[in-house]
Formats: structure tokens, sequence, C-alpha cells
């Protein structure tokens, strides 16, 4: 009988974490049920704490039947449960529905928020229109890669809204590529709502793993992500070094304001957050 104590170490989710990209990409699945299921997984922990303190392999299985609801609500040709066993460490196919259905009764069967992927899909084609061709691939690539590492961190996904992590991903995603220069601008800033010092601690927690990672060792079980970002595929984003700090004159109203600021005419109207989502975001509490 496996000992009953805290399960949900960094170590664990990042496996965790890891199985789920890992699954993603062999079956090819939308970065959005990624995303989602994550999302399933955080929400379900802040609602029951009891999980907490469980095995390692009901956490598994709980993956798993995220993994599961996630496809059906994401994918065209969704996931079988024979997909799925060797995250949910069980063969048995009834243990992981019927884990499916605690979870959707768990969460009240409210299964369609948006999530990180979502507002940063919203954040790339603000910047696209900005960038050149080779720097908003680049830029594409890197941001996805730090969307991805955020999901490791059980605070990114319990203590901020998803709007809020997905503007910050941005933030430190520009930083990366071009350091001497302001990551934020006056169109993001309209878009997403959140001014420099509202992602300022989100901002350096992403900074601080992404760093910390980098000096770990890791066998490849635990490490999928950052191998799988170290391919041509994906311009090989890993190898791009982050600066140990990032300024923080970057994350006062001032150094952005003094430079961008409100244009002459603007009203109140016109310079708050005009994607939708982001709306719903920060008015409701859809995430």
């Amino acid at each position: 009988m496996e000992k009953r104590r805290s399960e949900l170490t960094p170590e664990t989710r990042g496996i965790l974490v890891d199985s789920l990209v890992k699954l993603a990409e062999k079956k090819q699945l939308r970065p959005e049920t990624l995303f989602r299921a994550v999302a399933y997984i955080d929400r379900y922990l802040s609602l029951d704490h009891r999980i907490r303190t469980t095995t390692r392999r009901r956490l598994r299985l709980l993956a798993a039947s995220s993994m599961l609801i996630a496809s059906k609500y994401e994918e065209v040709d969704q996931l079988n449960v024979a997909d799925l066993v060797n995250i949910a460490g069980t063969k048995s196919r009834q243990e992981v529905l019927n884990m499916e259905m605690e979870i959707l009764k768990k969460l009240k069967f409210e299964m369609g928020a948006p999530t990180i992927h979502t507002f940063l899909g919203e954040l790339c084609e603000v910047v696209a229109q900005e960038e050149m061709m080779e720097m908003k691939s680049q830029l594409h690539f890197m941001a996805s890669y730090v969307a991805e590492l955020s999901l490791w961190d059980c605070r990114l996904g319990s203590e901020f809204s998803s709007s809020l992590v997905a503007a910050s991903v941005m933030f430190l995603s520009r930083f990366i590529i071009k350091p001497d220069v302001h990551p934020w601008n006056d169109s993001l800033q309209r878009h997403s709502g959140y001014k420099p010092p509202q992602l300022k601690e989100c901002v350096l927690i992403m900074h601080d793993d992404l760093n910390s990672g980098r000096k770990r060792k890791r066998d490849d079980d635990s490490d999928y992500v950052r191998t799988k970002y170290s391919t041509e595929k994906f311009k090989c984003v890993t190898a791009v070094d982050s600066p140990g700090e990032i300024p923080l004159l970057f994350f006062e109203d001032t150094a952005f304001e003094s430079k961008k600021g409100v244009r002459r005419g603007d009203s109140a109207a016109s310079t708050a957050p005009v994607c939708s989502k982001f709306l719903r975001s920060r008015n409701g509490t859809s995430c």
C-alpha cells in the first residue's frame, strides 16, 4: 500500500506536465488541449485540497482524466482511454472514466473558460502587426516555450488569472529576445488591460523558474518541454540566453508611459482593453 503523504511537489508536477506535453506532441493535439487540461487540474486541486495529500497514483489519474476531458472539448478526434494508460498508471478504463465524472461534477461542468493559450494567441496577433517575419516567428515559439514552462509552477495556476499569466509570458518573451528594449508597449497594454507593475510578480516568478530550470540537471523524462523547444522546428529558442535580471525600470509606469503615454485626444474608452476575452477575464470569474 502506498504511503499517504503530500505528493504534489514541484518535481511531481513537472513530471505530470511533461507527460502531458509529450502526449500532446505525440498525438499532434492542439496546444489549447494541453493548457485546458492543466487548467482543469489546477481548478480541481483548488476545490479539493485532500488530493494534495493523496498518492502519486491518484494525481496521475487526475492528469489523465483531465487530458481526456480537454481532448473531448477541443479535438475533432478525441483521445481514447488507451492513449492515457501510461499517464494514468492504471489499465482500468473504468478508473479513468470515474475520475472523469468526478472532475466534471467538481467543476460543475463549467469546462469552457479561456486559458493562458487563448489569451496568448490574442497578444501574438497584436505583436504580429509590429514585428518583422523572422522576429515574429521567433517570438511566437519563445512565447509558446515560456507558456508551457509556466504550467510547471502551481503558483502561476492558482494565484494569477490566465489573462495575467499570458500577458506576463509575452512580457518575458519579448524581454528575452530584445533585452535592451522595453518589452511592453501601448498596443499590448491597451489590448490586455495590464500595466507593467501589475505583471511584475508573475514575470519575476517565470523568470526565476526559467533560469533556475536551466541550471538544474534533469533527465529526459522530466525535461521534455526544454527538449522539445531545443529543436530546429521551434528555432532552438531554448538556446537564447535569458539575462540574469530584468531592469526594475521596465516595471514602472513612468518608464513606459513617459515614452508612449496616452495619446492626446484618447478617451478612457479608447485606452481600455479591446479584446473581449480579456474583458471577460478581468470583469468576470471565468478565469
